[in-house]
Order: structure tokens, then sequence, then C-alpha cells
């Protein structure tokens, strides 16, 4: 142990993989922070959403749709690549994630979601299931469960990578169109 002031601060080294479970532990950490924020909102008696479009940690719900397109992820040997979809609607939602590779189309995960839930997709995985590694682009379409109708969600793609001796992460909302 080191001591730093009057506070010991232990140093650990720790695998590769409890790195990313980590990260990917406090992902879901903030994730649930942020779908919390967004449920104080969802009351229709709040002064806040009367008054206009509220924000949740830099995200209007304005910015929720059905549609979701995300370039440049990567599954390759030491990326990491989820994606979370989070339905705020009162009814289970069916979320079809199209993956692109380099050469185009690769397949179609569908991911059921219950209403005002949450799911985290492995991409890695997924892409792993059709036979491909590499550059991962994806588009999402959510409908209602048993249904054609479009169904509005939010979608962000958390990313980690340890590569060429860095180690990290990223995270973004892709593109909806709004």
């Amino acid at each position: 142990m080191e001591e730093m002031g009057k506070e010991k601060v232990r140093i650990m080294v720790i695998s590769p993989g409890k790195v990313l479970l980590a990260g990917a532990l406090t992902v879901l950490l903030a994730a649930g922070a942020v779908l919390g924020g967004y449920a104080l909102f969802k009351s229709s008696d709040n002064p806040v959403q009367a008054q206009g479009q509220p924000r949740v940690q830099g995200f209007s719900t304005a910015q929720i749709g059905p549609y979701w397109a995300f370039s440049e992820g990567c599954t390759a040997p030491g990326f990491q690549e989820w994606l979370t979809i989070w339905n705020p609607n009162d009814d289970s939602v069916d979320a079809y994630v199209d993956l692109f590779g380099k050469y185009g189309y690769i397949g179609t995960a569908l991911v059921p979601i219950y209403a005002e839930a949450r799911a985290s997709v492995n991409i890695n995985a997924v892409a792993l299931y059709f036979g491909y590694s590499g550059d991962v682009s994806l588009l999402v379409n959510a409908k209602f469960h048993n249904s054609s109708a479009d169904a509005a969600v939010l979608c962000e793609r958390p990313m980690y990578f340890n590569f060429g001796g860095y180690n990290g992460g990223t995270t973004t909302t892709g593109y909806n169109g709004e």
C-alpha cells in the first residue's frame, strides 16, 4: 500500500478481462443513472415536461426514435462492441439490429425489450454468430411487439478496446435523424 496524504491507496494489477467487465459495469451504472433521470420527467404533471422538451444528461426526449444508425464499430480482436437499447414505452418492443461489414449485410439480430426496460447486446457475439469479425456498422429499427408500428427507443453504442497497448472505451448515441 502507498500512502497519499492521509488516505491509503491500494494498487492492484488485474487481467484485461476484469478491466472489460469493470468497464461494462460502469456503463451499466451510468446508463441506469440516465434512464432513472428520464423517469423523473415521464409524469405528465411534471412542470419541466409541460414547459418544453425535457433533457436528461444532454439528451432531449425528442431525440428518442425508432431508427438508429451507428457507423465505424469494430468486433476484431482487442475490441468489444455493445449496443444498449432502452424502451421507455408502456408496451414491449422488438428491436431489429442489422449488422453490416466491409462487404455489406452480415445479418439481423432480434432483440425483445420489455416495457420500460433496457437491453444490452454483445455485438461481438452477434457478429461471431454470423461468422464475422471486423468493422461493423449497425442499423436499429424498433417496432412494438407483434405489430408493424414504429416504437421510439434510445440507443447507444459503448465500445471498449485493448489495442496496441492502449486500453480505453467510447460511447455514442448514433444518429436517428433528429
